[in-house]
């Protein structure tokens, strides 16, 4: 019989086992591909340059917290420590921005789109990022009122036209329009530049400013394996430029390769979306053991049929056949099944693209869409299918014909051995990803819930147009005239955020740095912050010619901050406030000020365009529309997207949900494939054990005894399994929680309910198929055996 004509033939033969084994297997590949198309995004971001060897993004210890390290640095700063270097090539920085809306100047308010992101940059971050242009250069790109937007941001207002030239209004700014004089092409996803993004020159702001620590810098460097001498230059040069009179540690600045700022989680205030190297590692883990999960079931299928093919298996031998024919002929099926199942789990993926728990996902997930993970995972089913019958095939045909005719192989205890160690090994597996993605539920829900010290329930926020930021009392007070809306303030951007204005500032003799946060003079009172030394904001400070600062505890203790003084800019300090969580709770609690401008031109620079609109909590869509109607009155033209604070905050912990998801995803699946294993081992066993559940019937033994019997070996793999996974499970989380500054405490439900979801699924699964065969006539049980 032809390897082909044997496939079918086992096919039709074994409908059940193959079903199963297709049904596992090709969830094991979709699986496998979703995993590694996350995985290749992390593993990829910003390896994109041609340069991307020799590309390095400067960092300093921050003056906020030990052994921690910031992207940003000062523009003097860069000009006096990062210039005259031989071994560096270029020194460019790029600073994000807040995300503006723009519109052409001849199509009007009507051609308006965004939100885009929003950069400022020197020539130099441009050669060195590798910026492509599509149409126009950067040649103009220093001149006042020029602007570059990408390929994704010229299709969205112009489509296929050439814009260079065009002329851009910023956000309403119509006093300041701008000319497009290039058009660069799209990023790739995994960068950290963004593709829907606007570039424009920065100019002088702060070139001679030693204070303000908020530019990111990029270098390149002629060699790669200079970096070690450039830091130590670098910082040579800043212990001199600071001085002796002032303590620098010897390796205050560091340069991090481009390729590695992704997974750079000691760096505060960094423009690259952070990903863990532990979690990608993780996550290719899974995917491979998912796989391995599936060939386990193979075996085990393929070892259970053995007595019911071991008689054909000896026929074909009498008939000439050798042993290499058969076993090639049985890893062919193998190869085959595996091949088949590739393909339904195209069709698996294709759907899954199409589902919501495709935006979990940071690429495209979809068939095709990356054709080396396409073919990669087509390699891997020809080599999953080969090594799962390899085994199988050898031991089939490695028994004497005598032995061959019993046909007892399904039960002697070496059989029984191997499907035990086999399906442990499954079970652990479970057990395992059970465990840590509870434990992964358990500090996502820890960190959603968790009091950060200020008030934020029924609160909703919203940008505003920058005309309300000298309306601002207007537009309070025709909400407050709503009797559903309690408060109202205002502030520079959203409170809670993981980067934010960085202020460097000289107090007693030293330079000290904190995060800066400009607020309405009864934001603290909105938030339910306290004071604890010195006084709050009030209406005066507004009229002040200079800037009031009220600063946390963490300030006070780490800079010695005393009411009542004054910066050596003349900044007033009027007031402590109480510690609080102004970052999402991976981070700790960092030096912070609120800051009250005055009639400084600060405001200008930085009006307060946040709003937060408290409630009662009742109809809250009206109190939404009521909201955007008193805006619309002001400015008629605009558009908010209004959201909870909860909301808000509940988006900064974006990835850990999005992991907390994909781990679900794969546990149940895992557990669904490790279910079939079992659903498939005792459908055959209570197939081989049918006589003698008759004969222990004609004994006396009732259907609960025969149940008892089979669960028992169950229950048994199940709890040696747990025992042998906590452990494994307890050091994953451990590792992963080292990621946050604030951690669930170790819940010990989490790790009995993982025990219960196994055991549980793997008692029902032998009760529904063994129950059948226990309540069966075990005369008519003798008579077919």
């Amino acid at each position: 019989m032809t390897p082909l004509k044997n496939f079918f033939y086992v096919l039709k033969k074994y409908k059940i086992a193959s079903l199963l084994n297709v049904i596992g297997l090709s969830i094991a590949f979709a699986s496998f591909m979703i995993i590694m198309t996350q995985v290749k995004y992390d593993l990829s971001f910003d390896r994109h340059y041609k340069n991307a060897d020799r590309i390095f993004r400067v960092e300093n210890q921050a003056m906020i917290e030990n052994g921690k390290y910031s992207a940003n640095t000062s523009r003097l700063v860069a000009e006096k420590v990062f210039a005259a270097e031989p071994e560096i090539e270029k020194t460019g920085l790029i600073q994000s921005y807040q995300q503006l809306d723009i519109y052409d100047q001849s199509l009007g308010k009507d051609s308006r789109q965004g939100p885009f992101h929003f950069y400022t940059a020197e020539p130099d971050a441009l050669d060195i990022l590798e910026f492509e242009f599509v149409h126009g250069s950067p040649q103009r790109f220093s001149e006042s009122g020029t602007v570059l937007i990408s390929e994704q941001v010229a299709t969205a207002i112009y489509g296929d036209q050439n814009p260079v030239g065009r002329s851009l209004i910023f956000d309403k700014d119509t006093e300041h329009p701008v000319e497009i004089v290039g058009v660069y092409k799209n990023f790739p996803q995994n960068a950290t530049i963004r593709s829907n993004s606007i570039v424009r020159f920065i100019g002088q702001e702060n070139a001679g400013n030693g204070n303000n620590w908020n530019y990111v810098y990029y270098i390149r460097l002629n060699a790669r394996e200079n970096a070690e001498q450039v830091m130590q230059a670098m910082n040579k040069k800043y212990q001199e430029f600071v001085g002796t009179g002032n303590s620098v540690p010897d390796n205050f600045f560091r340069l991090t390769p481009i390729t590695e700022t992704h997974f750079t989680q000691s760096v505060s205030y960094s423009p690259t979306d952070t990903g863990n190297r532990a979690t990608v590692y993780s996550l290719m883990s899974i995917g491979v053991l998912i796989i391995l999960i599936a060939m386990i079931n193979f075996v085990n299928f393929s070892t259970s049929l053995i007595p019911t093919r071991i008689r054909s298996i000896n026929v074909q031998k009498v008939l000439g056949g050798s042993n290499a024919a058969i076993r090639r002929n049985m890893i062919a099926e193998s190869a085959g099944l595996a091949v088949v199942s590739f393909f339904v789990a195209l069709l698996i993926v294709h759907a899954f693209s199409g589902t919501p728990l495709a935006s979990d996902i940071s690429a495209p997930c979809d068939v095709g869409a990356d054709m080396p993970i396409l073919w990669g995972t087509a390699l891997i089913a020809v080599a999953t299918g080969i090594l799962s019958g390899i085994y199988p095939a050898f031991y089939s045909t490695s028994f004497a014909p005598a032995l061959v005719v019993k046909g007892v192989f399904g039960l002697t205890p070496k059989g029984r051995r191997l499907r035990t160690v086999l399906i442990s090994v499954q079970y652990a597996i479970s057990i395992t990803l059970i465990i840590v993605t509870l434990s992964i539920h358990g500090q996502n829900r820890y960190m959603q819930k968790s009091d950060m010290g200020f008030q934020r329930e029924n609160i909703l926020t919203t940008w505003v147009p920058r005309e309300i930021a000298d309306k601002r009392k207007t537009l309070a007070d025709k909400l407050t005239s709503n009797p559903a809306i309690t408060d109202v303030t205002f502030a520079a951007g959203p409170f809670v955020a993981k980067g934010r204005m960085r202020w460097g500032r000289s107090y007693k003799g030293k330079g000290i740095t904190y995060d800066a946060y400009p607020v309405a003079s009864n934001f603290l009172r909105f938030m339910g912050i306290r004071i604890t030394d010195g006084r709050d904001f009030n209406e005066n400070d507004d009229l002040k010619p200079e800037i009031s600062q009220i600063f946390n505890e963490t300030s006070q203790r780490k800079d010695s901050i005393t009411v009542g003084e004054k910066m050596e800019d003349g900044t007033n300090i009027v007031g402590i406030a109480r510690d609080f969580n102004f970052q999402p709770l991976q981070y700790g609690i960092n030096p912070f000020a609120f800051v009250a401008f005055g009639t400084t031109e600060w405001g200008a620079w930085t009006p307060l365009r946040y709003l937060f609109v408290k409630t009662n909590g009742t109809d809250i869509p009206a109190v939404a529309d009521f909201i955007r109607k008193s805006v619309k009155e002001l400015v008629p033209d605009s558009q908010l997207d209004i959201r909870f604070m909860d909301e808000e905050i509940g988006n900064q912990y974006y990835k850990e949900q999005k992991l907390s998801n994909l781990l679900t995803l794969f546990s149940l699946l895992s557990i669904l494939i490790s279910i079939v294993g079992v659903f498939g081992l005792v459908l055959f066993e209570t197939q081989y054990r049918r006589k003698e559940i008759g004969i222990r019937k004609i004994h006396g033994a009732t259907v609960g005894e025969i149940l008892r019997m089979f669960n028992k070996i169950y229950v048994r793999i199940v709890l040696a399994c747990f025992v042998v996974a906590v452990p494994i499970a307890y050091c994953i989380v451990d590792r992963w929680l080292e990621n946050f500054a604030y951690k669930a405490p170790v819940e010990i439900w989490i790790y009995f309910a993982a025990l219960a979801i196994v055991l549980g699924t793997t008692v029902a699964t032998v009760l529904i198929q063994t129950y059948r065969a226990a309540t069966d006539n075990p005369v008519r049980s003798l008579k077919k055996h």
